[in-house]
């Protein structure tokens, strides 16, 4: 299975030692000059940037990564997911791992988040090749534009908040709802914060504890993804590496900025890139169609 999903570095090199550059769109190859393929790397690696910049400031973007690397690159869809997903884990660990150090941490939210995405990213990895990419993505933007635009206004008294319901209800439902995201981001890519976050605060969570534990679901869930992916064959290695260490400089810039923002600011920030995030996504499938 991996040897038919042959990296495109190794494409690249082989070209180029033979003055040619080739670009992969579907099962052909065709001839590129050098300029154009750096555009297209360069693109992509403007991509990771932004998605490392507003994943660690606003906790979502991980979704624009897979659109850069089907359109630009050409990467298969499979590939491009799985590829996307891998490249979620290091980084999700760092930003988690930085929120924690502003004591904005919970294990209350985040254990049984993060336990009920552990078997859904290998459930959503095997449902991949049975359901349809365009309709899973409708769904997901739908239910992140509904949640984007209900974070835009503050908590009203009587609106549903699990945040301070009982322990058992608050446990029952974050492990459903980290069931629910961890398929949904398993079939899609889109990582799982896109998603968990602007539920998060529907719910009644603070914002910054939901980013904190949505990275620590991603993280955990992502890894369980991978590995499904990589029994699949649905990674690709050497764009891999680089796309990890572009979102980590994103990260770091990202984490700086909202450690300077208040609470209330960065809570309208979360909902507004989700709405932007949830219709570029019906854009996407829209294009495709």
């Amino acid at each position: 299975m991996h040897a038919a999903h042959c990296s495109l570095a190794r494409h690249f090199w082989e070209a180029a030692c033979e003055g040619e550059i080739p670009a992969f769109s579907g099962c052909f190859w065709s001839c590129h000059d050098a300029r154009r393929l750096a555009m297209d790397v360069m693109l992509v690696a403007l991509v990771a940037f932004i998605v490392g910049l507003l994943s660690s400031s606003v906790g979502v973007g991980g979704v624009l990564l897979i659109p850069a690397l089907t359109e630009i690159m050409g990467i298969n869809a499979h590939v491009a997911t799985g590829t996307a997903l891998a490249s979620f884990i290091i980084p999700a660990l760092y930003i988690a791992w930085r929120y924690a150090q502003r004591s904005n941490f919970e294990w209350g939210i985040s254990i049984p988040l993060a336990l009920g995405g552990l078997p859904a990213g290998y459930m959503g990895v095997m449902l991949k090749t049975f359901v349809s990419g365009s309709v899973i993505m409708v769904v997901l933007a739908c239910i992140i534009v509904i949640a984007g635009f209900n974070a835009l206004h503050a908590p009203k008294p009587g609106r549903l908040n699990f945040y301070d319901a009982q322990n058992l209800p608050r446990q029952s439902f974050l492990f459903l709802l980290g069931m629910f995201v961890g398929v949904l981001s398993a079939l899609s890519g889109a990582g799982g914060p896109v998603l968990t976050i602007p539920l998060l605060v529907f719910c009644g969570f603070p914002i910054l504890a939901g980013i904190s534990a949505a990275m620590f679901h991603a993280m955990l869930m992502c890894s369980v993804g991978t590995f499904a992916n990589y029994v699949y064959g649905f990674i690709d290695y050497h764009v891999l590496a680089w796309l990890i260490a572009i979102q980590l400089v994103g990260n770091y810039i990202g984490f700086r900025i909202s450690s300077r923002l208040p609470v209330a600011h960065l809570r309208k920030l979360v909902a507004w890139a989700c709405v932007l995030i949830g219709f570029f996504l019906m854009g996407t499938v829209l294009y495709a169609a």
